[in-house]
């Protein structure tokens, strides 16, 4: 870690390390904790992570979307080849953050194996729109028919 003006910035070999996703994670984690057994249910949303707990508001499941978009550290271009958006449903919304950013670089052509692979409960919509998933979420979400 380097001081600057105040500011302390984490490098790694020489290169500035941006948290803001992994902050973000975190910061949902601890509000998610203090939150909890508050009331009939609760969520936080920190830009697309999230946390929920209990009954949602319409006294059911919580209906979730969200879409994330990343840029590739190694290339500098936009990541997640033929994917528009991946999610990750996890007990931990820092580490939901880690495995969702790993799985939208690994592009559609890699989102299924690399989640199979790390046992992870993940859905993602291909640019054309086709909707895939893991085995592991299937315990955990309700699909609906777009009403329109």
């Amino acid at each position: 870690m380097i001081e600057r003006d105040g500011i302390w910035h984490i490098h790694l070999g020489g290169r500035q390390i941006d948290l803001g996703g992994i902050g973000k994670g975190l910061a949902v984690r601890w509000a998610a904790a203090e939150l909890a057994g508050a009331g009939s249910g609760f969520m936080v949303d920190a830009g697309g992570d999230c946390a929920f707990g209990g009954i949602g508001p319409e006294d059911t499941a919580w209906n979730v979307e969200a879409v994330h978009h990343l840029v590739d550290p190694r290339t500098g271009l936009p990541g997640g080849d033929g994917l528009a958006a991946v999610t990750v449903v996890a007990a931990d919304p820092a580490w939901a953050e880690v495995w969702t950013k790993a799985l939208f670089l690994a592009g559609a052509a890699g989102v299924r194996r690399r989640a199979e692979s790390l046992g992870l409960a993940a859905a993602w919509v291909g640019d054309d729109g086709v909707v895939g998933s893991t085995g592991l979420l299937d315990a955990l979400t309700i699909w609906r028919p777009d009403h329109g």
